[in-house]
């Protein structure tokens, strides 16, 4: 294929996808008149995902089309497009307006199983061909192959599911096969045991081209770890910290991962990514900490000055906790970074440490050979060339007048 055809070819799915998208925010919206139920349905994170993946693999496959992560995300914009309109269509016609749309029971079948293939391939080839959509080497063709055939079989499982069955929707197969319902109702839990263990082999393979990796790709893999960490502290915080607000955190954070990974793809700015991991572990857990000497020294002190007033709030109280954060911030600050250097970056950490030292020697150094032996002992602990060599400049003659 050709890089017209190719580009193309995106593009068009591009467009497809934000037609079935859009279709189905419509429908979304005639079901659910108010924000809160449109947030709440949007839960799953389909129209995003339809709107969001398609845009970046279109971009990917414009710039690399050899590349098969582009054409999987391309892949995810009709797939999802699909499920939210299917759902929302079928809903419509079967709950808002009933029997003013034909369809409605095929269609409402089809949005609760379109989602499938879509998230089982994503799951399971992103880490199997990330960062240049190759197996990390042929032996890896077989679990290439089951992921595939367990995607399929899942697919196949939830949409034939007979009522009551294992699955995420209530919503039972139009198709019904007689003699083989027993099966059918356990298939879906069968797959979800046999997918884990498939899943894990795929992120082995990450985990084997990450200790592979040097330089560029080391890089790239950074991006992705760093993305799907920030998406899963996202998810997972939201949901605990603010359970009624989780639906639009999800919503929010469902375009951080095609985003990270499209940038890791194109090479844009790779090395700046230590800085972002080593920023986001220090302004985190700095935050974090702050926030719990916050509302910790809040509680106490209320504690403490309702036994001694008796008034139940105090705003004196807010105050010095606030001004005690402001206080503690830069040392806090300083301490937690030390930390994170020590512990996560120990060789800049170590280099730190002796340019402190030389530069605290320097001050005190009068000898120019004892100065270049430093010097040159410097270098080699915190660079760690292959050889040193130092050239020092001859003194200018004075030129008589």
């Amino acid at each position: 294929m050709s890089s017209r055809t190719a580009r193309w070819l995106a593009w068009s799915l591009w467009v497809l996808s934000i037609a079935l998208a859009t279709a189905g925010l419509f429908f979304l919206g005639l079901n659910y008149r108010d924000l809160r139920g449109i947030m709440s349905t949007a839960f799953t994170g389909n129209g995003i995902i339809a709107l969001v993946y398609p845009t970046v693999g279109a971009l990917l496959v414009s710039r690399r089309p050899d590349n098969r992560i582009g054409w999987l995300f391309c892949a995810q914009g009709p797939i999802h497009g699909m499920a939210v309109f299917a759902g929302q269509y079928g809903r419509y016609a079967l709950v808002t307006q009933p029997d003013s749309l034909p369809g409605g029971v095929w269609m409402a079948w089809l949005g609760s199983w379109a989602w499938a293939p879509g998230f089982g391939t994503l799951a399971m080839f992103l880490p199997l061909l990330f960062p240049d959509g190759r197996l990390i080497s042929p032996r890896w063709r077989p679990v290439a192959w089951i992921a595939a055939f367990l995607v399929a079989l899942g697919t196949v499982s939830f949409a034939l599911r007979p009522p009551g069955s294992v699955g995420p929707s209530s919503i039972s197969s139009a198709i019904t096969i007689q003699g083989v319902e027993p099966v059918l109702r356990v298939l879906p839990g069968i797959v979800v045991l046999m997918v884990v263990p498939a899943w894990l082999a795929c992120v082995a393979s990450l985990i084997l081209r990450f200790r592979r990796s040097q330089g560029q790709e080391r890089l790239q893999l950074k991006w992705f770890t760093y993305a799907v960490a920030m998406y899963f502290v996202a998810i997972v915080g939201s949901a605990v910290l603010l359970p009624e607000y989780a639906a639009g955190f999800q919503i929010l954070s469902a375009p951080i991962m095609p985003a990270f990974l499209g940038i890791a793809i194109l090479k844009y700015r790779l090395y700046d990514i230590d800085i972002i991991i080593r920023r986001t572990l220090v302004y985190g857990v700095l935050t974090a900490t702050l926030a719990f000497v916050y509302f910790g020294s809040v509680v106490l002190l209320q504690q403490l000055s309702r036994a001694l007033t008796g008034q139940q709030q105090s705003e004196f109280v807010t105050v010095i906790s606030t001004l005690a954060i402001a206080a503690l911030f830069n040392p806090l600050r300083q301490r937690v970074q030390a930390f994170i250097d020590k512990r996560f970056y120990r060789r800049k950490y170590d280099a730190q440490q002796v340019l402190a030292s030389f530069s605290a020697s320097v001050r005190d150094e009068v000898a120019l050979h004892q100065l270049s032996e430093h010097l040159r002992d410097v270098v080699e602990e915190t660079m760690q060339p292959t050889q040193v060599s130092l050239w020092l400049r001859a003194p200018a003659r004075e030129v008589k007048r």
